[in-house]
């Protein structure tokens, strides 16, 4: 069957011809035959495109999709990559490796410090460092990583309009200044537990490798460390105290073999120093 590229297309076709559009199927023809014959179902799509667009345009933004060619390839490959990111500042070009640095919320002395140590080192080396932007490991990461002179991109659930965490944007600002801030949830969009996890698979994608600085048993981290295992991605874990909580997980990580266990930037770039500029090499 021809391709179809238009949604006023999509609306004239009955549900056993949107069943043979390639990556569609039987469940979502159904959806997607209910959505366009609703009353006004592809004026109100439109008109709440045309929204976003128009709030886009206003927080300085722009919206990537995954047919566009500059579309981050490493998060093109994993099983449901995002069909559209919306992004304030800029993303690195696709030879500039990346690696996802993330840990608990409730943090220790102990893990800010690992978190400086590897993200500012790696920033420095040419080395993009991707984080949720949450409490804790997240912000210390990416500040690290501002610290250094390097580049950050912090992967949001919310909309890119809202950065929780950061209301006073003591840091965030900077973060657009050298990176990017990017989320796959529409502008406006209500925050939930459930676009946590979401959020924790683009995180994993878009890089070569997570580093798991501290966790707990359970987490969001582990989240993240799991994704990037189902993706074919690099894992790492700072391991820690065994009387710490804030170390059960990374500990178990490594305990279990599903991460590699570092202790100084060199046992990273050991296994990415091939993706570096050569300038930064040595």
């Amino acid at each position: 069957m021809a391709s179809v590229t238009e949604p006023a297309e999509l609306a004239g076709l009955s549900r056993n011809r949107l069943a043979l559009i390639p990556g569609i199927g039987e469940q979502l023809s159904g959806e997607i035959h209910s959505f366009f014959h609703r009353p006004m179902g592809l004026q109100q799509s439109l008109d709440e495109a045309l929204r976003q667009l128009e709030e886009l345009h206003r927080l300085g933004g722009r919206m990537m999709t995954i047919l566009d060619p500059d579309y981050p390839p490493l998060l093109r490959e994993i099983y449901d990559p995002p069909a559209c990111l919306f992004i304030r500042g800029t993303l690195p070009p696709p030879p500039q490796p990346g690696l996802a640095v993330v840990g608990t919320r409730h943090s220790s002395t102990y893990g800010k410090a690992c978190a400086a140590l590897f993200s500012g080192g790696l920033a420095a080396c040419g080395i993009t460092i991707y984080s949720g932007l949450a409490y804790g490991i997240d912000m210390a990461a990416h500040e690290a990583a501002l610290k250094a002179g390097g580049t950050t991109v912090a992967v949001l659930a919310s909309g890119i309009d809202t950065v929780y965490t950061d209301p006073k944007g003591r840091l965030w600002p900077k973060i657009i200044e050298q990176g990017a801030l990017i989320s796959e949830e529409w502008i406006g969009s209500e925050l939930s537990a459930g676009k946590f996890p979401k959020r924790n698979r683009i995180i994993s994608g878009i890089t070569s490798g997570t580093i798991v600085i501290e966790s707990a048993l359970k987490g969001g981290s582990l989240i993240t460390a799991s994704s990037a295992l189902e993706q074919n991605r690099e894992v790492f874990a700072v391991p820690g105290s065994i009387f710490s909580a804030h170390s059960e997980g990374t500990n178990m990580l490594i305990q279990e073999g599903r991460a590699k266990p570092v202790m100084k930037i060199d046992d990273v770039l050991a296994e990415f120093g091939t993706m570096l500029p050569s300038s930064r090499k040595g």
